[in-house]
């Protein structure tokens, strides 16, 4: 097993999209660091911008791939070959750097690919830090073929910059990625951050993420898909037959509030129905969705997700569970509710939160004995 600590930051008060990649190379050179490769990928639902770019760099045409079931067309350095490591712009030729470099200087205008990013790959985050990558298996039977998936399918010691097309002139998004293995706990990745926070700001986000060999990854897949049927097939046992509303005519258009209920899974309602429970409210959630959770004594953490559909007919709400460990992830699967009088939405988050709560005191022993306990450092930050 490998842990890797990523961290997510928005630099756009610091430099341009166009300017990215010359800031971290002398932000890394400040610092002391260094890498080993470059791995990028950029994809369009239009193949002109493809072609545009073998225009400004043909000698990077040897990168490109159309993806014709998709309708993407791009560039990428790996295609089916980044579970082997095998990930990198050409490493006898450093030439093809720069005019990779060249390349993302010039998104979105005058190459306006829609998705991609460009990885620095082997960092010497720590004195022994290595360059081979963690792949992750998870993933391997639906993407090992596909080269436009939009985060790279692997994790390693690397600084990420991100492009997607609608983080508009508020975003420009890196992330940095620190293999924190060691025997017996997790290496202090914070120490790394500090030295970068001058020139990346804060952290915005920051994720922890164990990454498992083949055959472990299959085994725990295994178990997960049933644990996933049982508690779908367990939710709808427990919780009332959905109501569903008749469909408004033209969904395009936003129907009137008929009837628009005061208290439909707003946060009053919400809070009214967990209120003796273990679960207590997370912030920095959109308005339209709010999540409850908890961690039980095994170290799993149960998440109860409200959903307000305000897109629908504005008293239409979802409701699903998900629990995860460090080498796992289950939930139940959702269920949408109608409601069309005052407090009804209220019994039925009521029942809602009397059915996490079952899960927790209930099924935590279940997954303790599938995958074990999640060691306490997982949860630490």
């Amino acid at each position: 097993m490998r842990v890797f600590d990523s961290y997510y930051f928005n630099i756009i008060d610091k430099v341009k999209f166009k300017d990215t990649k010359p800031y971290l190379d002398k932000m890394l050179a400040e610092t002391g660091y260094s890498y080993t490769g470059i791995t990028f990928t950029l994809y369009s639902v239009v193949d002109d911008v493809r072609q545009k770019s073998f225009e400004k760099f043909p000698d990077l045409s040897k990168y490109s791939f159309v993806d014709n079931d998709q309708r993407n067309y791009g560039l990428t350095s790996y295609k089916g070959n980044w579970a082997d490591g095998n990930i990198h712009a050409d490493l006898a030729d450093k030439a093809d750097w720069n005019e990779i470099a060249a390349m993302f200087s010039k998104i979105p205008h005058t190459l306006n690919f829609s998705f991609g990013h460009l990885l620095m790959n082997g960092v010497n985050w720590f004195s022994d830090s290595t360059d081979v990558i963690a792949p992750d298996y998870k993933y391997a039977e639906n993407y090992r073929e596909s080269p436009t998936a939009l985060f790279p399918l692997f994790l390693s010691n690397s600084i990420t910059h991100h492009r997607c097309y609608d983080d508009g002139k508020k975003l420009n998004r890196v992330s940095v990625c620190i293999d924190v293995t060691d025997e017996t706990y997790p290496r202090d990745s914070r120490a790394v951050i500090e030295k970068l926070i001058p020139y990346l700001g804060e952290p915005t986000n920051f994720n922890r993420k164990c990454m498992f060999t083949e055959e472990e990854n299959k085994r725990f897949g295994n178990l997960e898909s049933a644990e996933w049927k049982k508690l779908k097939e367990f939710m709808k046992t427990a919780l009332p037959e959905s109501k569903n509303h008749k469909p408004w005519a033209n969904p395009h258009i936003m129907p009137p509030p008929d009837p628009k209920l005061p208290h439909v899974a707003d946060k009053f309602t919400l809070d009214k129905a967990f209120m003796d429970t273990a679960f207590k409210r997370e912030k920095g959630h959109p308005n339209w969705l709010n999540v409850y959770s908890c961690t039980d004594e095994h170290g799993f953490r149960y998440e109860a997700y409200v959903q307000k559909l305000t897109y629908c007919i504005y008293n239409e709400f979802r409701v699903w569970v998900e629990i995860s460990g460090y080498n796992f992830k289950v939930g139940t699967g959702s269920i949408n509710y109608y409601v069309t009088e005052e407090g009804e939405s209220l019994e039925i988050l009521k029942m809602f939160a009397s059915f996490c709560m079952q899960l927790l005191m209930e099924y935590s022993g279940h997954l303790a004995e599938l995958f074990g306990d999640t060691p306490k450092w997982y949860n630490e930050q």
